[in-house]
């Protein structure tokens, strides 16, 4: 955060301080993207999510008592 706005007060003294904050947010804008995209590629990539739905899909019958008759 110290560094976005030392960033955001040393470029305003250039171009103003509203310019400034617009090329701050937009460089947090270009980052966060990035690293969505990154957490998106990783998580797909978890090969035991398929797994997880299917043992997830046999709790209720768990919970009742059922889960060696499915």
């Amino acid at each position: 955060m110290f560094v976005s706005v030392a960033a955001w007060w040393g470029i305003g003294d250039t171009i103003g301080h509203g310019w400034s904050a617009l090329i701050v947010g937009g460089a947090w804008l270009i980052i966060a993207t990035v690293l969505g995209l990154v957490g998106r590629r990783e998580i797909t990539a978890v090969s035991g999510v398929a797994q997880t739905a299917q043992t997830v899909k046999k709790i209720p019958d768990a919970i009742t008592g059922n889960e060696g008759r499915s």
